[in-house]
C-alpha cells in the first residue's frame, strides 16, 4: 500500500536516522526502521509490527498501514444536519486592474506595492489552508493568478456554487480579500471586515420560487431569508475578527466590524463578507504584508474565522440560528453560553465544545506557539488586548507538559502551549 498517495500525506525521511514523519490535516505520525510501533502526534504510542526497509521503500505490516490510514485519512464526518458545503475565496482586484497602489521607500530601494498582489498572496495562502484541513468541504477561488475578473462574475461564481449544491439546507460562504489605503495619510493601520448594512435588502429568490409558488408572498420569503443570511454574514465577519486578532493583533488593531454597500457582497445570496487585512498607505503594515510569515499569519486569521463560523453553524439548531443566536452588529460583543473560560498562569482559556469536523492543530499569535505535538484541535485568542488560549475540545483543562513545554492538557492532548 502506498501510504502517500492513499492518504494525500507528505513524507518527511531523514536517511540517516532511518526516522520518517507522516502528515496529513494536522495529524503526525513518526515511525523508525526496525521498530514495531509508531507515535501519533509525539504523544500516543501505537503497536502496529515492525516497519522495515526494501531499497528506498519503507514496509508497514497490513495493520499497521490500514492503522495508519485510518488516521491520516479519516472517513468523512457523521453528517448531523446542514453544513458549509462549499467556500469561494475572492482576491480582490486582479489583472489590469491593480486595485490601489503605493510607493514606499525600504532601505534606501522604491518599492511599490499592489492591492491585487496582496490580495493574491493571502487568498492563496487561505484556499491552501481550507483545502487541506476541509477536505470534504469544496473550496473555489475567483482567481488564482494574476488576471482580470469582472466585478459581478465574482459572486456570480459562488452564486452558481450555490445553485449547484444537492442537500437542502446547506450554504455556500464567500469571502473576498483586499487591502486598504487612505491617500495623503499614512497613520490609519489595521485590519477590518465589512458586511451589508443591515438596511438594504437583496434579492434571495428568484421569481416564482417561494415554497408556496404564491408570487404576492415573494417579498416576504426574500425578506427572511435576506435578514438570516445577513445575520450569518455577521457571525462569519466577528470570527474572522476574533480570528486575525488572535494572529496579527500584537502588530496590527483591530479596526472592528464595518457595514457597506460593496459590489461583490451586495450581489452574493450567502453570507458574504469582504476582509481589508491591513493600510498599505502605513509603511511599517505595508513592509509587513510583504513578508511571507505576515502573510501566513493574515491567512491563519482568515481560515481560524471561517472554521469558527463552521463550527457555530453546524453545532447550532436551524431555529436558534434564524432568531440570531450568535450575531451581533458592530459595537456588540461576543456571547456564546456552550464556552467556558478560565485562567492558568495568568492567561485566560476559553473552551468549546467538541466538533470532530475539525481534525487538525496550528496555531500562533506575536511569540506564542501552538506545535505539531497538539493531538486536540486548539487555537490562540486575544481576549481585550491580552493574548490568552482557546482551547478545544472539551470543557475541563489542567497544566502539563507536552514535549517538555508548559501546557494546558485534557487526558493525553496537549491543547496550547507557550
Amino acid at each position: 500500500m502506498d501510504l502517500r498517495s492513499r492518504t494525500g500525506s507528505t513524507l518527511e525521511w531523514d536517511p540517516w536516522s532511518q526516522r520518517g514523519l507522516l502528515v496529513n490535516r494536522g495529524t503526525t505520525v513518526a515511525f523508525r526502521v526496525g521498530l514495531p510501533w509508531v507515535v501519533v502526534d509525539y504523544e500516543d504510542r501505537l503497536d502496529i509490527g515492525p516497519v522495515t526497509r526494501n531499497g528506498a521503500s519503507i514496509r508497514f505490516t497490513d495493520e499497521g498501514a490500514e492503522l495508519i490510514a485510518a488516521l491520516l485519512d479519516p472517513p468523512p464526518p457523521e453528517r448531523l444536519g446542514p453544513q458549509v458545503a462549499a467556500i469561494v475565496i475572492d482576491p480582490g482586484h486582479g489583472g489590469k486592474d491593480p486595485g490601489a497602489v503605493r510607493e514606499h521607500r525600504f532601505d534606501g530601494r522604491r518599492v511599490v506595492i499592489y492591492e491585487k498582489d496582496i490580495a493574491l498572496a493571502v487568498g492563496l495562502r487561505l484556499s491552501a489552508m481550507l483545502a487541506q484541513e476541509l477536505p470534504y468541504t469544496r473550496v473555489l477561488m475567483t482567481r488564482d493568478e494574476d488576471f482580470f475578473v469582472e466585478l459581478e462574475d465574482r459572486p456570480a461564481m459562488a452564486n452558481e456554487a450555490l445553485d449547484a449544491l444537492p442537500e437542502d439546507g446547506d450554504i455556500v460562504l464567500f469571502v473576498s480579500v483586499h487591502a486598504n489605503t487612505v491617500a495623503f495619510r499614512t497613520e490609519p493601520t489595521g485590519f477590518e471586515v465589512w458586511v451589508l448594512p443591515k438596511e438594504h435588502e437583496r434579492t434571495v429568490l428568484p421569481s416564482g420560487s417561494t415554497p408556496s409558488g404564491d408570487s404576492a408572498a415573494q417579498p416576504i420569503f426574500n425578506a427572511m431569508l435576506d435578514e438570516q443570511i445577513n445575520r450569518e454574514s455577521v457571525v462569519l465577519a466577528n470570527e474572522i475578527l476574533d480570528g486575525l486578532e488572535a494572529h496579527v493583533g500584537d502588530r496590527s488593531p483591530n479596526r472592528g466590524l464595518r457595514e457597506e454597500k460593496w459590489a461583490v457582497v451586495r450581489r452574493a445570496r450567502m453570507p458574504a463578507v469582504l476582509v481589508e487585512v491591513g493600510y498599505m498607505s502605513n509603511p511599517v503594515e505595508a513592509r509587513r504584508m510583504l513578508q511571507p510569515d505576515y502573510l501566513n499569519d493574515l491567512a491563519r486569521g482568515i481560515y481560524d474565522g471561517i472554521r469558527g463560523f463552521i463550527e457555530w453553524f453546524e453545532a447550532t439548531p436551524e431555529v436558534a440560528r434564524k432568531a440570531g443566536k450568535g450575531s451581533r452588529r458592530p459595537g456588540e460583543h461576543r456571547h456564546d453560553r456552550r464556552q467556558r473560560t478560565g485562567s492558568i498562569d495568568g492567561l485566560r482559556w476559553v473552551a468549546w465544545p467538541s466538533r470532530s469536523r475539525f481534525p487538525s492543530c496550528s496555531s500562533s499569535v506575536g511569540s506564542l506557539r501552538s506545535p505539531t505535538c497538539c493531538s486536540s484541535p486548539a487555537r490562540v485568542t486575544i481576549w481585550w488586548g491580552r493574548p490568552a488560549w482557546s482551547a478545544r475540545p472539551g470543557w475541563s483543562a489542567r497544566p502539563g507538559t507536552c514535549r517538555g513545554v508548559p501546557a494546558v492538557r485534557n487526558g493525553s492532548g496537549c491543547w496550547w502551549t507557550k
